[in-house]
């Protein structure tokens, strides 16, 4: 998917944690992902594949919880 955010229309969240040397960038527009980065565990790289080839809705909230639980989220 789509990992560099260009469009106003476009909000990112990354995630991180240090401790565990994990990194995710997700970008979403209009309450669907449009692509994803993840560094270090990619375990549901499967789920948000799916997410973004089909098209299915994931809110801003849903997205913190199912693919950054336990990292400290920035959003822009």
């Amino acid at each position: 998917g789509l990992t560099q955010a260009g469009a106003k229309s476009v909000t990112v969240l990354t995630g991180r944690n240090d401790e565990k040397g994990l990194y995710r960038k997700l970008v979403l527009r209009e309450d669907k992902l449009i692509g994803a980065l993840l560094v270090g565990n990619v375990s549901g790289e499967g789920m948000m594949k799916k997410f973004i080839l089909e098209g299915r809705l994931l809110t801003i909230t849903d997205a913190k919880s199912k693919f950054l639980t336990g990292m400290v989220i920035e959003e822009t």
